[in-house]
C-alpha cells in the first residue's frame, strides 16, 4: 500500500483524481475540525494525533484500498519524516511507498521533494486516475 502526502485541500484533491472513492483520505483539518478542540493545548494534539493513528492502522487494513491519502495544510520535513516513523510502526508501509502529491502547474512543495523518493504530479485542469507506476531509476 502506498501513502500519498499532499497539501492541497480536500476537495482540490476529490476534485483533482477520477479514481478517488479507491483510496483512504486522512484530512488532518477535518479532523480537528470534526475534534473541535482548541490546538494551542498539548493533550488536544495528542488526541489528534491518536486518531491520525487510528485512521492510519484502519486504512492500512482494508484490503480494498489501494493506498491511503495523506492530507495536511502545512508540510515541512519534520513532519515528513514523522509521518514516515508512524506509518513504518503502525501501517507496515517502507518509506519507499511514500509519495508527495503536488500540482504539477504550480508547485508548492518543491523544497521537500528530496524527503521521499517519489514525486507524483497532477493537472489542475482535469482529472487523472492514480495508478501504479514502477521507477526508472533503479
Amino acid at each position: 500500500m502506498k501513502l500519498y502526502i499532499t497539501s492541497e485541500s480536500y476537495y482540490r484533491v476529490k476534485n483533482g483524481f477520477s479514481n478517488i472513492n479507491a483510496f483512504g483520505i486522512i484530512d488532518v483539518n477535518l479532523i480537528i475540525n470534526s475534534l473541535n478542540l482548541d490546538m494551542s493545548k498539548t493533550h488536544n494534539i495528542f488526541l489528534v494525533n491518536r486518531e491520525i493513528r487510528n485512521l492510519l492502522m484502519i486504512n492500512s487494513k482494508n484490503k480494498k484500498l489501494k493506498g491511503i491519502i495523506y492530507i495536511v495544510p502545512y508540510i515541512d520535513s519534520d513532519i515528513i519524516e514523522n509521518i514516515k516513523k508512524t506509518t513504518k510502526d503502525i501501517a507496515k508501509i517502507d518509506d519507499n511507498d511514500i509519495i508527495l502529491l503536488d500540482d504539477y502547474d504550480t508547485p508548492k512543495l518543491e523544497k521537500y521533494y528530496e524527503c521521499v523518493e517519489e514525486i507524483m504530479f497532477f493537472s489542475t485542469f482535469r482529472k487523472i486516475k492514480i495508478i501504479e507506476c514502477k521507477s526508472f531509476i533503479k
